[in-house]
């Protein structure tokens, strides 16, 4: 399930800039496992209802962005 999960917000914020992600992140989280019309039958199969994504810790790709921020 954690891994999925992780997949799968990776894959949305690798969409986004990083302004947006920093602005929108609970927005973000919550289309991981809400993704549009409300159906994620990858959870729903296996019986699992997931309340709330946190992110714990994150690391810049690239190591000028990181001296950046």
């Amino acid at each position: 399930m954690c891994n999925h999960a992780r997949s799968k917000f990776i894959e949305r914020v690798s969409r986004v800039t990083l302004r947006d992600f920093m602005a929108d992140f609970n927005k973000i989280a919550e289309q991981v496992h809400k993704p549009e019309g409300g159906d994620d039958t990858f959870y729903k199969t296996r019986g699992v209802l997931i309340h709330s994504l946190e992110v714990t810790g994150y690391r810049c790709a690239e190591e000028a962005t990181a001296l950046v921020l």
